[in-house]
């Protein structure tokens, strides 16, 4: 799916969204507004969802209940929890109810959808909202609300889910894209504009098979992707790097006068050269007898 719209240049800074390998795109459209293409495949997105009565509840799902739940039934009430976008409520709401839920998906959902978000810390070179900065999505049931956060080197990026998919055997495959730009990777290093690499770790509890991680640069645009890590609560961390080519030899200096060795002269030999009665004494280096001469 692909998507043009037109923006005013006062919405920039950052985008989130349930996609998978966004493409962007920004350009001028006119004095006042800018140009944003959005191309990417819709992600699937488990759900979750645990059942209990009411008069079952603790204090805590009855604060959640209170807040976030559905209208209830006669003898039980569903706690729908925080939206996937508030970490610090979503993320505990989610491990109070794994082991009920058996770490296990109880159906899934498909999204193509995208909107403004907030920057995250530890950088202004996050916080420009002049222009168009980026975009991060993800296909995790709960996830950072905000842009990544730089902090010690890395931008970070959290996310929450369920293990398995709703079968209770296949693990469910995480997805987390990054893109964004060009100049603000370079900002946050302060590298040149020499190509750009970049790395994505993960960190979280749990087993996790190595995930596949794809970066480029194209078009002042860099694209990171990381697929088929397994959930729990896990920070993604991006570290970018750039090759610095390695400086010429230094030219071999020009000796200076003294230095320069002179080949030593070579050793001259004299010769006696008779004509008649005549005789010559030739000195050179190689003599030779003079015409009508003969060497004595």
């Amino acid at each position: 799916i692909k998507v043009k719209i037109r923006l005013p240049k006062e919405i920039g800074g950052w985008f989130r969204g349930r996609l998978a390998d966004p493409a962007m795109d920004v350009t001028s459209f006119s004095a006042n507004n800018s140009l944003v293409s959005v191309e990417a495949n819709p992600v699937t997105v488990p759900r979750m969802a645990f059942l209990n009565k009411i008069s079952s509840f603790t204090d805590q799902e009855k604060v959640w209940y209170e807040n976030f739940g559905s209208m209830p039934t006669a003898d039980f009430g569903r706690a729908t929890g925080p939206q996937a976008g508030n970490p610090e409520m979503s993320f505990p709401f989610i491990e109070l109810y794994r082991t009920r839920v058996k770490d296990t998906a109880v159906g899934t959902n498909t999204f193509w959808n995208y909107t403004t978000t907030s920057w995250g810390n530890g950088s202004k070179c996050l916080q420009d909202k002049s222009k168009v900065l980026g975009i991060v999505t993800t296909n995790a049931l709960a996830y950072d609300g905000s842009s990544p956060s730089f902090e010690n080197q890395t931008l970070n990026y959290r996310v929450s889910g369920l293990h398995f998919m709703p079968d209770g055997v296949t693990p469910v495959q995480g997805s987390y894209n990054l893109v964004m730009r060009s100049d603000v990777g370079r900002c946050l290093y302060g590298f040149t504009n020499a190509p750009v690499q970049a790395t994505i770790s993960i960190v979280g509890a749990g087993d996790s098979p190595i995930a596949t991680v794809i970066t480029g640069e194209k078009n002042g645009w860099l694209s990171l992707s990381a697929n088929g890590f397994t959930f729990s609560e896990k920070t993604l961390q991006v570290k970018f790097s750039q090759e610095v080519s390695a400086p010429a030899p230094a030219a071999s200096p020009t000796p200076t006068p003294s230095a320069v060795i002179k080949p030593a002269a070579a050793k001259k030999t004299s010769i006696t050269c008779v004509k008649g009665k005549t005789s010559k004494k030739v000195t050179a280096v190689n003599p030779v007898c003079p015409k009508g001469y003969k060497k004595k």
